[in-house]
């Protein structure tokens, strides 16, 4: 049967909204919350470019709240996702989805234990942890909170965000703040951020890092660190492949204090430095324009 919910609601919000349900079976029941009716035997609901379907459903008119559990598989343009249990506010086009939540899209996938999207906004935020797979470039992300709008394929996580790019050697970005626009393939982390690739840490107070590219810029007093060797300046850029670091440059105000293959210790300034990296470890570095340069004999004091 089919039940156009339209006009159990125009009495009572003078609003024109139409939304269908279909459903094996029904019945109306008449409880302390008002009338409910309750679909069974599968369900189907449609209101405008999304679509609901499920085992079983419950209509509350006093709500105007669709609670839909078992099975729940939501479609619109941007988006498929599924859940155990989906409570649909009709009027606000809201919906608050609970249990083993999976949004699918293109080359992006969001879990999550629970999700609230808005429609018309097109957006959908986690209060309670969620992750973020990008599958071509075998990127997750994961945070406590965060927002997405889901036709952009944008996102802000502001609470415990953490980025990893798994591909021949594995690279970690952690920070107070993340962004990323999933269609430019790139992500900006903000505040205490943290860059781990093999013995390699780079912090610095921001970073802007390409997927596509796999490259990045560090701004905001960079720091390079690795063992006992330590290289900073201005701006750092970074280049890698199959997240493995290949090669910094260092511009500005470029200082590397950093110990050689003999054991002595080099200290050297210059317009540039750069940092080529084998396996994991600085392999050579080279200077543009130095400034100044000491050398200390291995168990020679500074």
């Amino acid at each position: 049967m089919k039940l156009p919910i339209i006009g159990f609601y125009l009495l009572v919000f003078t609003v024109t909204f139409a939304t269908d349900i279909e459903a094996g079976k029904m019945e109306i029941l008449n409880t302390e919350e008002g009338r409910v009716t309750v679909f069974k035997d599968g369900v189907i609901i449609v209101d405008r470019d999304t679509k609901i379907t499920a085992k079983n459903a419950r209509f509350y008119e006093s709500k105007n709240l669709a609670i839909v559990h078992d099975s729940v598989k939501i479609t619109n343009p941007s988006a498929t996702i599924k859940s155990d249990t989906a409570y649909y506010y009709l009027y606000e086009r809201k919906t608050v989805l609970k249990g083993n939540v999976l949004v699918s899209q293109e080359s992006l996938e969001i879990k999550a234990p629970e999700l609230i999207v808005e429609y018309q906004k097109d957006l959908a935020t986690a209060q309670n942890g969620f992750l973020i797979v990008e599958k071509p470039h075998s990127i997750e992300i994961t945070g406590k909170t965060g927002a997405y709008f889901l036709n952009k394929e944008e996102g802000i996580i502001d609470s415990l965000p953490y980025l990893k790019i798994m591909e021949n050697e594995t690279l970690e970005v952690t920070s107070q703040k993340l962004s990323f626009k999933n269609k430019e393939n790139f992500a900006t982390a903000t505040g205490k951020v943290k860059v781990t690739s093999g013995q390699t840490v780079l912090t610095c107070d921001s970073l802007v890092y390409n997927w596509e590219k796999d490259s990045g810029k560090a701004l905001g007093q960079p720091v390079l660190r690795e063992n006992n060797n330590e290289l900073k300046g201005k701006t750092i850029y970074f280049f890698a492949r199959d997240a493995e670091l290949e090669r910094m440059e260092i511009e500005g105000e470029a200082y590397g204090n950093y110990y050689n293959d003999e054991g002595d210790r080099v200290e050297i300034g210059g317009e540039l430095l750069s940092i080529f990296f084998a396996e994991g470890k600085t392999n050579s570095i080279k200077v543009k324009n130095v400034n100044f340069g000491k050398l200390y004999r291995r168990g020679e004091k500074s």
